[in-house]
């Protein structure tokens, strides 16, 4: 798993995609087993259906360039740049993520920080998240990060037409990766859909609902040609904030992959 982690980041730390992302805030009636397609789909235009949909309090598309990048501690966080909002396009962003992939200044990277914050903003809810990005699950199959959960393999499952291992796992280390704005500890659990390679085809994060949301966070990976690793084809997500009656559903579609190459040159005085 290690070595598919960092072979991972070095393909896609070149990568650009686009990612299709419907949000809503529903009824709750009970935790989700499966996405709610039909109210899920990208709708053309702005976005909004043609009929009201009594179960449905708020809906949001946004359409989004999203990229691998390192940040000065060493670590690879996803970062997401929203191009449109309902249909509207995001004015004066350009190309600015592949510039600031292109050019990684101190300023470029407070500024990678900024565009993610401005992600966050767009959620539905009255939940503040960042965990919502399709290499969450990953991250905690990193060689470094292995420590600090306990893992045990399970099942053998499958995703499409492969078979893969369900190897579950749970955070033991304090404090833990995801934290409140409060600075509270949010220990993860979930498992993750590996094969004899070490190949990931599935992760799923599950979020304790006694300190925070209720949720869950679940990425689906498939083959693509121009790379030689899977990357994310979908991304399911669920969260039952406290104390609340309505609950955020959201799908993401991924597809348009670019792949950059950055050129250096030496001058030797």
């Amino acid at each position: 798993m290690a070595d598919y982690g960092r072979r991972y980041e070095q393909t896609m730390a070149t990568v650009v995609i686009e990612e299709r992302y419907v949000q809503i805030l529903k009824r709750w009636a009970f935790p989700p087993k499966a996405a709610d397609d039909k109210r899920l789909a990208w709708l053309p235009g702005d976005g909004m259906p043609e009929r009201r949909d009594v179960n449905v309090y708020e809906r949001r598309q946004t359409r989004a360039d999203l990229l691998l990048v390192q940040l000065p501690n060493q670590r690879w966080m996803a970062f997401r740049d929203v191009l449109e909002v309902n249909g509207r396009e995001q004015r004066g962003r350009e190309d600015r993520l592949r510039k600031l992939f292109l050019q990684q200044t101190d300023d470029s990277r407070r500024q990678l920080r900024r565009i993610n914050e401005a992600s966050a903003d767009l959620n539905l809810g009255r939940f503040y998240r960042e965990i919502n990005l399709p290499t969450v699950g990953l991250m905690i199959l990193q060689a470094g990060r292995q420590p600090r959960f306990s893992f045990n393999a399970g099942s053998v499952d499958r995703v499409g037409d492969v078979a893969c291992r369900q190897i579950s796992f749970a955070e033991t280390t304090k404090p833990t990766l995801v934290r409140t704005l409060e600075e509270k500890d949010v220990p993860l659990t979930g498992n993750a859909c590996i094969d004899a390679d070490g190949v990931v085809w599935r992760t799923r994060i599950e979020i304790d609902g006694r300190v925070t949301a209720r949720g869950a966070v679940e990425v689906v990976y498939g083959p693509d040609e121009r790379v030689d690793v899977l990357v994310p084809k979908t991304m399911w997500e669920w969260y039952l904030p406290l104390q609340q009656d309505a609950y955020i559903e959201a799908l993401a579609t991924y597809s348009n992959l670019r792949q950059f190459s950055v050129t250096t040159s030496e001058i030797v005085k």
